[in-house]
């Protein structure tokens, strides 16, 4: 394998740099080329009570087929600040009871944040291989930006360059 990120690794956007205040449906990626896949949340600070909520789901392809909740979420890593991250040098490791959703904490709304958690393929249900994740916010008070992108990781063929993950 080559030393390049991109030549082993697939980065595939579930949404682009978006206004949250509209809840946010992720694009499906498969599992079917891929061990695990990693999954990372940015936003910016926003307005009071826009507490973000990330809600995985799993299919049986990318167009959404028997699309159902997967409680598949036990560890993310955090990393959070009132204004710059750049004084955040580490991720904190959060435990919670597996689940499908990672409700953000109390000053999640006013403050910048950075989340990754991984789903293994094995931990998809039976028939099932594609997950997608959802964003949807306790409020609408005012604007708050975020992307989430899959970064598809373990690929299980080598190739010279990285197998797409957007389709069946």
């Amino acid at each position: 394998m080559n030393n390049i990120l991109v030549e082993g690794v697939n980065i595939v956007p579930a949404f682009l740099p978006v206004d949250t205040d509209t809840d946010q449906t992720g694009d499906y990626v498969s599992l079917k080329n891929y061990g695990k896949v990693g999954v990372l949340f940015i936003k910016a600070a926003g307005t009071n009570t826009d507490i973000p909520t990330l809600t995985l789901y799993e299919a049986t392809s990318v167009g959404g087929d028997g699309a159902q909740v997967l409680s598949a979420i036990s560890t993310h890593w955090i990393k959070q600040a009132a204004t710059s991250l750049a004084a955040v040098g580490t991720f904190t490791k959060t435990a919670q009871t597996e689940a499908s959703t990672i409700v953000f904490n109390a000053t999640s709304d006013t403050e910048t944040l950075v989340d990754y958690f991984e789903i293994n393929a094995d931990q998809l249900s039976v028939g099932f291989d594609c997950i997608r994740v959802d964003c949807a916010n306790a409020a609408s008070a005012g604007s708050q930006y975020a992307t989430l992108m899959y970064i598809m990781l373990e690929p299980r063929y080598i190739a010279d360059t990285a197998l797409s993950a957007i389709i069946d």
